[in-house]
């Protein structure tokens, strides 16, 4: 092992996330420390790193778009992933909020390296753009950065309007409901003409965040074609060995590769399969979609992963699709429009 090279413990607060060789360097102050997935961590006496800790202000190489973002296409969803802090994380998530980019998962990516860069992050998104968009949307210019502002604004406005209408709403309707006043009704008439004037505010806020939104999302091209990393692609191959007879749907194993900690509980469901078909042990039928099975998955940090299957008496094989607990109506709805 070269001298600058030293094998750690990588936790990310008591969690043991592994154990790796990872490239030791010094941090300002003479302090040790060591380079996980591309950014320098303090190293504790006892050879460990904590990525939970707030890191060194050391610069880690990255310019003001950051090399380090990779769009990592899948058959459902796309995987936007970003190596460096979490406030880049943070600036990623803002720019594709802004431009209507749906974002379903995020957290830290537990993946390989892909194209030889080790990533810290991962956003879960639907209708992303092709690698080439992606870093067009990072790069925005001073023109499409005042549209995201003004769609933030926008957003900002609609709600303190939508909150200022339910107020007036609900004045008029205890108005409504209570004794006849004394003398005239002078504050339910004003109360009826601000909240008239809230509702005109909102329907106009509404139709300038439609403009903007539809001129940001024409910058949107068609998903690129699927990436796949060198682990998903051994993994692929070993499972084809040793169980061709399942068949992985959406992104299932980009799922496990990349966002469980441990997936020896997911490789146990698999070997519960029965290769004639029949119930799994350790599964329970699903309700609410024709002839599937159900499996809770640990992810090697809690049991929210579900595993669905089904066996195709015809072609004499599994289907099966690994999701998350928090998405589970969606799976199910997907899984019943399969027929």
């Amino acid at each position: 092992m070269p001298s600058d090279e030293i094998e750690i413990a990588v936790f990310e607060g008591p969690r043991l996330i592994q154990r790796q060789i990872c490239t030791s360097v010094s941090l300002p102050g003479d302090g040790a420390g060591a380079l996980w997935r591309g950014l320098p961590y303090a190293l504790r006496p006892d050879n460990s790193i904590d990525v939970a800790a707030p890191a060194p202000n050391v610069a880690v190489g990255l310019d003001g778009v950051s090399a380090g973002i990779m769009l990592l296409p899948g058959g459902d969803l796309n995987w936007v992933l970003v190596q460096g802090l979490p406030a880049e994380r943070d600036r990623v998530r803002a720019v594709l909020h802004a431009a209507g980019i749906a974002i379903r998962r995020s957290g830290r990516w537990l993946g390989d390296p892909v194209d030889g860069r080790a990533y810290d992050w991962f956003l879960c998104c639907e209708g992303i753009p092709d690698q080439a968009g992606l870093m067009q949307l990072l790069r925005m210019t001073p023109a499409a950065e005042d549209q995201a502002a003004r769609v933030i604004a926008l957003e900002q406005r609609l709600a303190d309007l939508r909150a200022e209408l339910a107020r007036m709403q609900d004045s008029l309707r205890r108005a409504a409901t209570a004794p006849p006043p004394p003398a005239d009704d002078t504050a339910t008439t004003v109360d009826a003409i601000r909240a008239a004037a809230a509702e005109a505010a909102l329907l106009e806020a509404l139709e300038q965040l439609h403009d903007v939104q539809a001129r940001l999302d024409a910058t949107v091209t068609p998903a690129p074609s699927r990436v796949v990393t060198g682990l998903e692609a051994e993994v692929t191959t070993l499972l084809g060995a040793f169980r061709p007879d399942i068949a992985f749907l959406r992104d299932s194993l980009l799922v496990a590769i990349g966002e469980f900690r441990s997936r020896t509980v997911f490789y146990r469901a698999l070997q519960e399969l029965p290769i004639d078909g029949g119930r799994p042990q350790g599964w329970k039928l699903l309700r609410g979609a024709d002839r599937w099975w159900e499996r809770h998955v640990s992810t090697g940090q809690d049991d929210s992963g579900r595993a669905y299957a089904r066996f195709d008496v015809a072609a004499r094989h599994w289907s099966l699709l690994l999701g998350w607990k928090v998405e589970q109506t969606r799976d199910i709805d997907w899984l019943r429009r399969q027929g």
